[in-house]
């Protein structure tokens, strides 16, 4: 039988749908002066390591004590590069970042290093700030969450505004989305991605950069 085939459930077996990972899409809206100036979607497929060991290890609240990251490793690599382990019933963890920063939360940057999954930080992030290739990241406001009885689907979606007080237009390549493990003190990259198409952000203009994650339930 081929790998990929279907296994159809026997007359009395129980039949449990297969675990799957939420599928998300990626919408960026460059606006200048009230005039969008690109609109830009895709899919976002770009899940990381580390939230593949999340996802995995805080179901069960498990502690990791490894050094090494990567294939076979339950541990973290920050966005500052350190492999960190965490206890689970100690940290709290979170991808909306209330603070105007760009420790944590929707990120930006302008790299074109292709996709990894064991990437952990944006190839160039446009950090905080109003300088050259900065952008002033706004807080975010608490995502929406919306049920489709239809489908069975729960969407999810957050999103950031980011504003470009650089005096220069700047062009956005990638984004990704930072948790913080015990907000504000160790961040960590659960997903990146590389951009079909650049989107500029024109001086004075603003980017607002939203994720949708969608989970199809069994029942």
């Amino acid at each position: 039988m081929h790998r990929n085939a279907l296994i159809l459930p026997r007359s009395g077996d129980i039949f449990v749908p297969p675990f799957r990972v939420p599928s998300a899409s990626l919408r960026l809206v460059s606006s200048h002066k009230g005039r969008i100036v690109h609109d830009h979607s895709q899919p976002a497929h770009s899940y990381t390591r580390n939230f593949y060991n999340h996802v995995f290890l805080a179901s069960f609240g498990f502690s990791t004590s490894d050094s090494t990251f990567g294939a076979g490793h339950a541990s973290f690599k920050g966005s500052d590069g350190n492999v960190r382990n965490f206890a689970y019933t100690s940290y709290s963890w979170s991808a909306i970042n209330l603070t105007a920063d760009s420790s944590y939360g929707i990120v930006a940057g302008r790299g074109s290093t292709a996709e990894s999954f064991d990437s952990y930080a944006l190839a160039t992030i446009c950090s905080h700030g109003t300088g050259a290739n900065q952008l002033s990241y706004r807080a975010m406001s608490a995502p929406s969450l919306n049920y489709t009885a239809s489908t069975l689907t729960f969407n999810l979606t957050a999103k950031r505004i980011l504003d470009n007080l650089s005096g220069s237009t700047i062009t956005v390549t990638e984004t990704g989305i930072y948790s913080s493990g015990y907000p504000g003190y160790y961040n960590f990259m659960f997903c990146r991605d590389l951009l079909a198409s650049s989107v500029d952000v024109l001086n004075n203009g603003s980017l607002t950069v939203s994720y949708t994650v969608s989970l199809v339930f069994p029942s």
